[in-house]
Formats: C-alpha cells, structure tokens, sequence
C-alpha cells in the first residue's frame, strides 16, 4: 500500500454539516492533497455525516477546505478507533 497517498484526516467542502466549528483566515493554513496541490484550510470542527436510515456518524476535528474536489472520511482514522468496513461489489 503507498501510504504516501492516503487520508489522514477528514476533510469536507461543505460547511453546512459542522456542528462545532473554529474558523481560520484565508492563507494561514493549508494542506498539500494528493497531487500536490495546495488548498486553504479554513477551519476545523465536528462535522455530523448523515448516513442511511437516520444514522449519523460524528468526525473530530475535521478540516474544512472547501476548494477540494469531494469530501474525505479517512479510513485511516476510522480504523484506529476500532471501525471495520467492508466492500462489495453490489453494495
């Protein structure tokens, strides 16, 4: 596996979601995407993920960098807290 290329923190460019919320000013921080582009960070906080049938799922201290192209859970980090995940190819 290329770790070089992997998620380490949830990131979402949609701030609707964020329950607790720390903004930063645009350029203070960044974070380099996979490739190699840079985006502004422009805060960090809870965010709620809805999942199916009314389920919700909390992420801490998810980055909001709303010039990314889609929104990243980090299996990364979901695995580390004890989360397992399962892919099949009909869903």
């Amino acid at each position: 596996m290329d770790y070089k290329h992997r998620a380490t923190k949830h990131i979402v460019q949609d701030k609707v979601g964020f329950m607790e919320f720390h903004g930063f000013p645009v350029g203070l921080r960044t974070i380099i995407l996979g490739n190699n582009n840079k985006e502004d960070i422009l805060g960090v906080g809870t965010y709620q993920l809805k999942l199916r049938e009314r389920n919700q799922l909390l992420l801490h201290n998810t980055i909001y960098a709303p010039g990314v192209q889609c929104s990243l859970v980090s299996h990364v980090s979901s695995i580390r807290l004890g989360f397992t995940f399962g892919f099949h190819p009909n869903g």
